[in-house]
């Protein structure tokens, strides 16, 4: 592997929206972007180092490092898909940069 986990697998082949379920509407609803890498492995995957490459890489693309710090990265299974939940601003801040260029 040449560069970072992230960048090897720059290839992005699904980037949806998903809207959680509303559990208390007194509080900010949370919300979340899933972002599918077709050609990385979920069981081979260093997933810490992943997911701190992903979130470097967001903030290089210009997310700042405030909104990355508040989001939650959780990895699952089906290649590797990162759903990547925080509150609803957040997550339009998210939505904004260039997911598909992510390096």
């Amino acid at each position: 592997v040449g560069g970072s986990v992230v960048a090897d697998a720059i290839d992005i082949n699904k980037v949806e929206a998903a809207k959680l379920p509303e559990e208390d509407s007194d509080t900010d609803t949370e919300d979340l972007v899933e972002l599918t890498f077709a050609d990385l492995d979920f069981a081979t995957l260093n997933h810490d180092t992943f997911k701190a490459d992903l979130q470097k890489n967001l903030v290089q693309n210009g997310l700042s490092k405030e909104v990355v710090a508040r989001l939650t990265f959780r990895l699952r299974a089906g290649s590797v898909i990162v759903e990547i939940l925080g509150q609803l601003d957040q997550l339009e801040e998210v939505r904004k940069q260039p997911l598909n260029e992510v390096k």
